[in-house]
């Protein structure tokens, strides 16, 4: 068996190479996360029988002999890093020096990743084919066809930012001319030094034969070799954190949850299975957000359509029972199976908003890109595939035509979610008139007292679609102002108490009225700002321009971020003093299109 070495490419025009690498350096932040993220990712894409066999994803510990690996060798190039920092990299120094410690034993902990049922890595001697582009490559993307996840080249620099000796072992076995090949090399991204005979070495090392060669077949050892088709990475001088075996399977169904349910990938952790038959198993890991994903993955397709310059796209999407859960997700998905975001916010042109009065939902919306043509979702990705930013494409000439895609699919997306999201009709309407106690809206207006009215005026707002927010309108005639009674004074007999003010003229001339839903529906959203005085049992009534009653029904009502409740009608109790505003969802029983409103006591009815 020929002898292997580690190997630095010299450095002829002497430039500087820090120990600060652009794609190891991006994937520091999160890195077993991003480690998961990217391999299970490269795994998919290279799916040999998709559709038929899952691509399975094996993560386990092993302790690998460190001479296996020339880890003196190694160890010698590392000192001389070590000796060309700058002062200005101590952190840099000291992760050396850690991995310096680890090299000094016989044997070191190592995280080995290997997949199967997978075209392994090919080689077929050219530049640009997959095994030199995940070895050698830099920024450099070799994955055929316009499905595959990854598109900018940097996913391996994920491996390296996982261990302190930034070297990874690699082996693949792949089929050429209808046999099995074989190949094996190593590779360390360290910074920049001089070798033993003093010439100036770049920062990038080669463990393998002669020329930076990888050693082939039955050159392999034993050690390291593949015996069926698939691709090996070996990362020694990893450290577990605790619980890595769990932390392994959330990441993997967070992310990848819909290529797990539709039975593309499977991922075993530690000997353990997470496929779409034992998914169902590691319920109790999940978070509920996750879990509805889970469930609404499982779903057919409620709508399909087509988009120019995406490809087909389906939605999936699960309605959620009253008080169930509180989110209205997103997830978008891309052809392999990755969810690239569940955050509108972070879909660049394709973000849109949702009504609050609308539903809690959880919707998958599915993007398979032509075969022969380009998704500008996969353009626009950013390089860690949670996001999509169309400033990623780099020429006007291809960006507009993107942009106008990816609008095309929010329009579609808000479209076929509010057939399902939208509440219907109101069935059970309460009447207001009747309630006892009631909500009063007052606006500013002469008030040389100072004090808030509680039968002053009204809000009135152009209810028309897109109204944001209301017209602030003094009504003509006001009614004297009555004396307030004194706090400690209860009501007289045979006397109507009189309702609470609730909120003070600024807070209430600010109150914001959205008027949302189909024509049947009649949703109103009204947003009051904190206000001073607790109050119970709220009631609320609408009137029309010309003094009729329109009927309407508390839906859901939010203060502080929580939920109250809302019992026979009435929300029980609203606390004053918060930091946000209090929400109303209303369903109105008929339409209030091109009508003004007005929201006041019933007492003052005859007076309006």
């Amino acid at each position: 068996m020929p002898a292997m070495f580690w190997q630095f490419p010299p450095n002829p025009t002497n430039a500087p190479i820090g120990p600060r690498d652009r794609g190891i350096e991006h994937y520091t932040g999160q890195r077993l996360s991003s480690l998961v993220r990217e391999t299970l990712q490269n795994s998919l894409d290279a799916q040999e029988h998709r559709g038929q066999t899952p691509a399975n994803v094996d993560f386990s510990l092993a302790d690998l002999e460190t001479a296996s690996f020339n880890g003196q060798e190694l160890a010698g190039a590392i000192n001389a890093c070590i000796s060309a920092l700058k002062p200005k990299d101590e952190s840099y120094r000291k992760m050396f020096r850690k991995a310096l410690t680890q090299l000094d034993k016989e044997s070191i902990p190592t995280l080995v990743i290997t997949d199967s049922n997978t075209t392994g890595a090919r080689d077929d001697g050219e530049d640009d084919c997959p095994w030199a582009a995940l070895t050698r490559g830099s920024g450099e993307s070799s994955k055929p066809g316009h499905d595959a996840s990854g598109s900018y080249g940097i996913g391996k620099a994920a491996a390296y930012s996982a261990t302190d000796l930034r070297t990874v072992l690699y082996t693949t076995t792949f089929t050429a001319n209808g046999n099995l090949e074989s190949r094996f090399v190593g590779k360390s991204i360290l910074s920049g030094h001089q070798d033993p005979q003093g010439k100036k070495v770049t920062s990038e090392g080669y463990l393998g034969g002669p020329d930076f060669a990888s050693l082939c077949n039955g050159d392999i050892p034993v050690q390291y070799r593949l015996e069926s088709q698939g691709l090996c990475l070996r990362i020694p001088g990893y450290t577990a954190p605790k619980n890595w075996q769990q932390q392994v399977i959330e990441i993997a169904i967070d992310n990848f949850f819909h290529a797990i349910i539709k039975g593309q990938l499977a991922v075993t952790v530690a000997g353990e299975t997470v496929s779409k038959e034992t998914v169902g198993d590691y319920a109790g890991l999940l978070t509920t957000r996750v879990s509805h994903l889970l469930s609404t993955s499982g779903m057919d397709p409620v709508a399909k359509g087509y988009i120019e310059g995406i490809g087909e796209i389906r939605l999936r999407i699960k309605v959620h029972e009253a008080g169930d859960d509180n989110t209205q997700d997103v997830a978008l998905v891309r052809d392999a199976g990755m969810m690239i975001t569940r955050e509108r916010g972070k879909m660049g042109p394709a973000q849109f908003r949702v009504p609050a009065h609308w539903h809690r939902f959880t919707a998958i919306v599915e993007c398979l890109s032509d075969p022969d043509g380009k998704s500008a979702v996969r353009d626009c990705e950013s390089t860690s595939h949670n996001e999509l930013d169309i400033d990623r494409i780099p020429n006007d000439e291809d960006r507009e035509p993107a942009k106008q895609a990816l609008r095309q699919l929010g329009t579609w997306m808000r479209g076929e979610i509010r057939k399902h999201a939208e509440p219907p009709s109101n069935t059970e309407p309460v009447n207001a008139t009747e309630a006892a106690d009631l909500l009063p809206i007052i606006e500013r207006g002469n008030n040389p007292s100072g004090k808030p009215r509680p039968n002053g005026g009204s809000i009135s707002a152009p209810v028309q679609r897109g109204t944001s927010a209301p017209t602030v309108r003094t009504t003509p005639k006001e009614p004297k102002e009555p004396k307030e009674p004194k706090s400690h004074q209860p009501p007289q007999p045979n006397q109507p108490p009189r309702p609470q003010v609730i909120a003070q003229r600024d807070a209430l001339a600010r109150a914001k009225f959205r008027v949302g839903g189909r024509s049947e529906t009649h949703g109103l959203t009204i947003q009051i700002p904190p206000f001073a005085k607790r109050i119970n049992n709220v009631q609320l009534q609408a009137v029309t321009e010309h003094g009729g009653d329109i009927a309407m029904k508390i839906a859901r009502v939010w203060s502080n971020g929580k939920e109250l409740k809302i019992k026979q009608g009435k929300i029980s109790a609203i606390t004053p003093g918060g930091k946000g505003p209090v929400t109303l969802e209303i369903n109105l029983q008929e339409p209030v299109a091109a009508r003004r409103f007005r929201l006041r006591p019933a007492s003052d009815k005859d007076k309006s």
